[in-house]
């Protein structure tokens, strides 16, 4: 089920009222749904600050710019997701990025798993 992700993340930004037609939520999936997201014109996540909450949250890979995961702010720093592993691998379980992103580089990027990542806010 590669990119449910995505799915779950745009279900509850539909919830929220955002500019998602019922339309798209039943045609549109996986990683179909990152142009609608369009993480990457949202802002950067800091590392601190708060996170709005019900917003749609992007993880992409630094090398390749790749976005491999999506979650939903649910306040402060933490997250809801499904299928992320440590950033949410199931929707009963909130997780605090602050302490799963805990290795902050100069550039703004984290370490995480192996890799550099990015965390963005997407303004849909």
């Amino acid at each position: 089920m590669k990119g449910v992700c995505y799915d779950a993340a745009a279900y509850m930004r539909y919830l929220y009222n955002a500019k998602i037609s019922y339309e798209q939520l039943t045609s549109i999936s996986a990683q179909n749904w990152l142009p609608l997201f369009n993480f990457s014109k949202g802002r950067k996540w800091d590392g601190q600050s708060s996170l709005p909450g019900g917003k749609a949250i992007g993880f992409c890979r630094v090398a390749g710019m790749q976005f491999f995961h999506a979650a939903i702010a649910v306040g402060g720093t933490e997250i809801r997701a499904i299928n992320g592993g440590l950033l949410g691998a199931g929707w009963l379980h909130p997780v605090d990025l602050r302490k799963v992103l805990n290795q902050k580089n100069p550039d703004g990027s984290f370490r995480y798993d192996g890799t550099t990542i990015f965390v963005y806010i997407s303004d849909l």
